[in-house]
């Protein structure tokens, strides 16, 4: 899109163009009508690098609980990066919803088929709960589910293994169920749903006699889940710039 702009007129990208996260960005042209509304409106323009896109992919996902995609992040890194002349109060939008809820259409399947899915009267909030020995996926459906997968993370893909392969091998060996997610709806949190919706799957491993697991990449939430009784097992870091996990367990009481 520089290039059409400084040029005037619509430029194609080239057919071997190099790989970019922000695959939403690159498309082959822009249609006519878009050119011409960016021609009139946009003033100046920055260019930011994978790296850039990146931290604020993390940024987004450790301080706002928001998944975004790397094309949709691409305005807050040039804001991030220092890549924008600030005068006044940047007004930044970020995008990529489309993919969390397609991800997680493959998770709640699979995670009620290996343990159970529980949520509040209200569906204030909601939790998916893996059942002892359930806890890593089989082969199997990951390897029929990769076409879906690569429609969500796109290029990103590996970055996502990444994070993984990283949970899977600090993941203790044995028999305890596993929280895999908790969410409560954003006008629902910091009242306690989280604390209750997480008691209710507590209760039931109690009466098992066998603890729980979970691992968390939101500093936080570690707080929250010590007062639940869980404990700091493991510490890691998700290799090539990923986010910072806490391994936590918490035995039966």
């Amino acid at each position: 899109m520089i290039r059409s702009l400084a040029a005037g007129e619509i430029q194609g990208v080239e057919d071997q163009a190099h790989p970019t996260p922000c695959d939403a960005l690159q498309t082959p042209r822009t249609f006519p009508i878009n050119f011409d509304v960016l021609k009139r409106r946009v003033h100046s323009s920055a260019v930011v690098t994978p790296a850039d896109v990146a931290a604020a992919m993390r940024l987004v996902f450790e301080k706002l609980h928001l998944v975004v995609e790397p094309g949709g992040a691409a305005a807050l890194a040039a804001v991030l990066a220092g890549k924008i002349d600030l005068v006044a109060t940047p007004v930044v939008t970020l995008s990529g919803g489309k993919r969390l809820p397609r991800l997680f259409d493959l998770l709640v399947q699979d995670d009620v088929q290996s343990g159970r899915a529980v949520h509040s009267a209200g569906h204030e909030a909601a939790a998916l709960w893996r059942a002892p020995g359930k806890a890593e996926s089989e082969p199997g459906p990951m390897l029929s589910e990769l076409w879906a997968m690569l429609k969500i993370f796109g290029l990103a893909l590996p970055r996502a293994q990444r994070v993984v392969e990283g949970i899977d091998h600090h993941r203790p060996k044995g028999d305890f169920w596993y929280l895999h997610f908790v969410g409560v709806r954003p006008e629902f949190q910091g009242k306690g749903w989280g604390g209750r919706i997480i008691r209710e799957g507590l209760a039931r491993a109690d009466a098992a006699g066998l603890p729980s697991w979970l691992e968390t990449a939101t500093p936080e939430n570690v707080p929250l889940y010590q007062r639940l009784g869980f404990d700091i097992r493991c510490e890691w870091d998700v290799p090539k710039g990923g986010p910072h996990f806490w391994g936590m367990m918490r035995e039966a009481a």
